[in-house]
């Protein structure tokens, strides 16, 4: 059997329904490798170890309490960050940027909210470069985003954290907030294939990722390979924009 982190988010799903693997194993498994890899890799600002470990067992007490795996939630116990551009109620956000080195999210994104539902567990947020700007993921607040098969090379930017955490094993999938133009960037450092891209809709796709287009030239979304199955599609499809009324982005929770 493949190691836990050569499996891809639909495999991992498909494990915790079926109870061969346990969030609880799946989370632990990748936190390690993000403890002994990050240093160099520069995937992640902020690990949310403990966050995910609770998310990973409440994932598990779901798993083990439903009647059917139909019950279950698409994702449930999947590992997944989100860059740090994108706020996480209760979560740090830099914006890739030392002027807000120690700033706290107050609400969720509306993406963020959408992966809760759908059973993701919170690795933490990937690097960026600051505010998201720059065409390489290097700043004050973080290790530099390297290439993981050529680590003298830069991962490219402004999502070059995200995408080095799903190349170098280190997370299944990521949600990346980004606009226009940018992943071709990190195609060209980390080979994330771009096939499509207007200013309406664009899909990054490689051997294990793609990015999906939430709004008018700003994607959100997750990767790997979740396009595959219909729930998690519509998860993404389904909500057009993603607003998400205010009352309840106020009650949102990073728990």
């Amino acid at each position: 059997m493949p190691q836990i982190h050569e499996l891809s988010a639909l495999e991992l799903a498909a494990a915790v329904r079926s109870r061969v693997l346990s969030p609880v194993e799946i989370a632990e498994h990748h936190l390690a490798r993000v403890a002994a890899l990050n240093a160099t890799a520069g995937a992640y600002v902020t690990v949310t170890a403990e966050l995910a470990l609770r998310q990973a067992r409440r994932a598990e007490r779901l798993v083990l309490q439903a009647a059917s795996p139909d019950e279950l939630p698409p994702l449930l116990g999947v590992p997944v960050p989100v860059q740090d551009l994108t706020p996480v109620k209760g979560v740090r956000l830099t914006l890739g940027s030392a002027a807000y080195r120690e700033l706290v999210a107050p609400v969720d994104d509306p993406v963020v909210v959408r992966l809760r539902e759908a059973g993701t567990v919170l690795l933490g947020k990937t690097t960026t470069s600051e505010f998201g700007l720059a065409c390489f993921t290097e700043s004050d607040v973080a290790p530099p985003a390297r290439n993981p098969w050529a680590p003298g090379r830069s991962a490219g930017g402004a999502a070059g954290g995200a995408a080095v955490a799903v190349s170098a094993g280190l997370a299944p999938a990521f949600v990346d907030a980004i606009f226009e133009k940018v992943m071709e960037i990190n195609a060209a450092g980390v080979t994330i294939l771009m096939v499509e891209q207007n200013a309406r809709r664009a899909l990054a796709l490689s051997h294990r990722g793609y990015v999906l287009d939430l709004g008018q030239n700003r994607f959100q979304g997750p990767g790997p390979e979740l396009i595959a199955d219909p729930k998690v599609a519509d998860l993404y499809l389904g909500g057009g924009t993603g607003r998400v009324d205010a009352a309840a982005a106020e009650n949102g929770s990073a728990s």
